[in-house]
């Protein structure tokens, strides 16, 4: 019994520990890495970054928007290509372009000038459509923040920064071009024609003037939005105005988070100052023509308050791998990849070392053994031996004579002293069996009925089978090996 111990221990370190030292050695045997290394690359060549973003417009100028808040306003969008200027990137030169709207409106200044100018039917409602194209120079800080949360590479030139965030200033220089137009008029259903809005000294818009005979039948009505007077072309306030295009210059600030090599997020704000004070037609020119139209003296500005992508895709790398065509290796265990008999099995899992050349084998490197008689088939003469039959060293069938001749000469064993052990399912056939449920032919041998059939009562039936006291066959005992490590 201490034998079959023995025995079904080696089986199950052959099942377990041996498959994941080979696992194991697979991992270690990784040419690619071997001659493949990942190194900083030198001197990166920076290439032009693209940008967009999306962000809120607000006016402020001699007649202002009404929101008071700079992430309220109108809409703008803007696209930028950046380029690196030096190792360093701590200064960029920008190009960018940006388009939306500029409105405004004064509902005092309106009902002002409609009071005080009689015959006066106008408003100071705007809105600027416009685009800006311009370029700007950039400075990052880098020389501030070059070193917070620094990785220091071997064999650079430069520290490589591990950057999260870094604020920016810029400032620049762009042409605006321009076209006001005015809500000074709304579809009145009554009439079917475009009515103007009267603006009456309580606050409220309404469709008939306040001086009206007609004005108790009055309505309270709203700006529709249209913006259908181009107010170039109407010369509301007589100032001849023909400006269409003005130079500007954009100041910027804000951070940019990097979440990789390749991508960054920027918030920012920037304020353009114009040199233009009729972006929302009012200039003191026209303030003097019309009495109760109110100008501030100053040209015009606006800001811009965004969030934008930018976008790496054509810079060198951070790194490459480099492949070596060969590498020498000084700690490298050349024995674990040896093959002595040149079988295809590593001499690390061969158990049969010394395999004659190009003689078939199996998965562990033995020569293949058809007909399981226990000579290979290489030196087998006999290569359909009947299952169970007695072979000589030639694997040929012994007659009665001739296991009488063994028998006599002391090579034959009796039963008492031979060793039956379990062997790994790898030295087995493939049989499917379904997980917890003992086949039929083999409920019998579950002799405690646990549904379990442990390796005493295995053991208990090879016996009955080698005694001749089984029911089972050869093909049945080879099952009964591969259930028993199957169901472990």
């Amino acid at each position: 019994m201490k034998s079959f111990r023995k025995g079904l221990i080696f089986a199950l370190f052959a099942l377990v520990v041996i498959p994941s030292l080979k696992a194991q050695d697979d991992e270690l045997i990784n040419w690619e890495s071997y001659l493949t290394t990942e190194v900083e690359v030198i001197d990166p060549v920076y290439r032009p970054v693209v940008g967009f973003g999306v962000g809120v417009l607000n006016f402020y100028g001699d007649v202002n928007n009404s929101h008071g808040n700079m992430l309220v306003g109108t809409p703008g969008y803007k696209i930028s290509i950046t380029v690196p200027l030096g190792k360093t990137q701590d200064f960029k030169w920008n190009f960018f372009a940006l388009i939306g709207n500029l409105q405004g409106f004064d509902r005092q200044m309106s009902y002002q000038l409609q009071r005080d100018n009689p015959g006066f039917v106008g408003n100071t409602s705007f809105n600027s459509t416009f685009t800006q194209f311009g370029t700007n120079i950039e400075y990052n800080f880098g020389s501030l923040f070059r070193w917070k949360g620094v990785k220091v590479k071997k064999g650079t030139k430069l520290k490589v920064l591990d950057r999260t965030f870094r604020p920016f200033i810029s400032i620049g220089i762009a042409p605006v071009q321009y076209t006001a137009m005015g809500n000074l008029t709304h579809f009145d259903s009554e009439s079917g024609t475009q009515m103007p809005y009267y603006f009456w000294s309580d606050g409220t818009i309404r469709n008939i003037a306040q001086t009206s005979p007609m004005a108790p039948t009055s309505k309270i009505i709203q700006m529709d939005g249209s913006y259908e007077t181009n107010l170039q072309k109407a010369n509301l306030y007589g100032a001849k105005n023909s400006q269409q295009t003005a130079l500007s210059i954009p100041m910027d600030f804000g951070l940019d988070f990097f979440l990789n090599y390749r991508i960054n997020v920027r918030v920012g704000t920037s304020l353009t100052y114009t040199f233009s004070d009729l972006l929302d037609n009012v200039d003191a020119k026209a303030a003097k023509n019309m009495v109760g139209l109110k100008s501030n003296g100053r040209n015009d500005m606006f800001t811009y308050t965004y969030v934008s992508i930018h976008l790496d895709l054509f810079s060198d790398p951070e790194t490459k791998k480099v492949t070596d065509l060969f590498k020498m290796v000084d700690d490298f265990d050349y024995d674990a990849i040896s093959d002595a008999d040149v079988d295809g099995v590593l001499d690390l899992f061969d158990q049969c070392p010394d395999t004659p050349l190009r003689v078939a084998v199996d998965s562990v490197g033995c020569p293949i053994d058809s007909d399981k008689d226990g000579v290979p088939d290489y030196l087998d003469k006999e290569p359909n031996t009947v299952r169970g039959a007695m072979v000589d060293d030639n694997g040929v069938t012994l007659s009665d004579s001739s296991f009488a001749k063994y028998n006599v000469e002391g090579l034959a064993v009796s039963r008492d002293k031979a060793i039956t052990l379990p062997v790994n399912q790898i030295w087995t056939r493939s049989v499917k069996f379904e997980p917890g449920v003992v086949p039929e032919k083999f409920k019998a041998i579950d002799t405690n009925g646990d549904g379990y059939i442990d390796y005493n009562e295995m053991m208990k039936e090879i016996n009955k089978f080698f005694d001749g006291d089984s029911k089972l066959k050869s093909d049945d005992i080879y099952e009964l090996n591969e259930f028993f490590f199957d169901q472990q």
